[in-house]
């Protein structure tokens, strides 16, 4: 039976297969930050999310802006 495939492009494929990074450890990782996210929603009272390099705060206007350096104690102009 042929496949169309050749015995070189078989192995390429699941050699990459083997290097792609698991899909488990991505997900494991926002679970280490989860409580610091949980706490950071209920102060901010806004969207919070934490990856392993990154905070992000979803803002809708400038007055959340503004309450959010408030309490960082960062003084605007």
């Amino acid at each position: 039976m042929d496949t169309g495939f050749s015995a070189r492009s078989v192995q390429d494929y699941l050699h990459m297969l083997e290097e792609r990074p698991d899909k488990k450890n991505k997900q494991e990782q926002p679970s280490r930050y989860e409580d610091i996210q949980n706490s950071m929603n209920d102060v901010l009272k806004l969207p919070v999310k934490i990856t392993d390099k990154q905070i992000s705060i979803k803002i809708k206007n400038e007055c959340d802006l503004a309450r959010i350096l408030e309490l960082l104690g960062i003084e605007t102009p």
